[in-house]
């Protein structure tokens, strides 16, 4: 078997360009997200990335796996060498892995404020599961907002009354 050269690891083959395209699959498809949604989260069309994931056109260019990087907290190392760990631990300043990133352990609404601001996998999890909440219950939801706006107005008309 021939071993690459490390000049040959970074040149931009077809069949380098293929790897790199199933290795972003691998991670859509850990996060359970669309091409769509995922090509939305990257402001780029989902066609767009559709070639990518083939590995087809050209290389997408550094911003675009920063973007990646920063958006899913994935190595660029897996991701364009597809070496090491596919995601980066997240530590705290002194060095040790936070648990507040351990959804499991989530003690208090603040550890769930802080994921909720520094985790954009949790973030895209909980606006998923309340939009399928929202359309699953939309007529329940328009029928208690009926309800309290006439409450509301029964209230106000009530209290302009005495």
């Amino acid at each position: 078997m021939k071993t690459k050269k490390p000049a040959e690891e970074f040149a931009i083959t077809r069949q380098n360009l293929i790897a790199m395209g199933e290795r972003i699959k691998v991670i859509r498809k850990t996060f359970q997200i669309s091409q769509k949604d995922f090509a939305a989260s990257l402001k780029m069309s989902a066609c767009y990335l559709s070639e990518i994931e083939q590995g087809k056109g050209n290389n997408p260019g550094h911003s675009f796996f920063c973007k990646i990087a920063h958006t899913y907290n994935v190595s660029l190392n897996y991701l364009i060498l597809g070496k090491g760990d596919i995601f980066l631990s997240r530590e705290t300043k002194n060095g040790e892995a936070d648990s507040r990133l351990d959804i499991d352990s989530l003690d208090t609404l603040e550890d769930m404020i802080w994921l909720l601001n520094n985790s954009s996998y949790f973030r895209h999890i909980m606006l998923g599961n309340a939009s399928d909440f929202f359309v699953k219950n939309e007529k329940y939801i328009r029928i208690s907002l009926e309800k309290s706006r006439r409450k509301k107005k029964k209230l106000s008309t009530s209290t302009s009354v005495d």
